[in-house]
């Protein structure tokens, strides 16, 4: 299992390496927490208030990175991206529903 995590959290950080320019990697680490079994924290490179849209396209696209490493490396889906895929549903919904960030619904 630690390996699994070890990937998965790779996963958030490679995604979060390769396309944020507001968001930098400041901690990961596969000690469990709760009932995570790791985790990787991106903060904000500048103080901001507001989200673009990319900024939180490139958020979702973090939150699926650990369970797209889980894939690729193992060939297999666990149950340690439920927490992303929450975040990640939260998120989505926030756009379309709150943020008019949708095209095909419109503001």
């Amino acid at each position: 299992e630690r390996e699994i995590v070890a990937y998965h959290e790779a996963g958030h950080t490679i995604v979060g390496l390769v396309l944020s320019n507001a968001r930098e990697v400041h901690k990961v680490t596969i000690v469990p927490r709760g009932r995570a079994g790791g985790y990787m924290i991106a903060l904000p490179k500048e103080d901001q208030m507001l989200l673009s849209k990319e900024d939180m396209k490139e958020q979702l696209a973090g939150l699926m990175g650990g369970r797209v490493a889980e894939e690729i490396i193992f060939n297999t889906q666990t149950t340690g991206a439920s927490n992303d895929f929450e975040q990640a549903t939260q998120m989505a919904r926030a756009m379309v529903a709150e943020y008019g960030m949708s095209d095909k619904m419109g503001p």
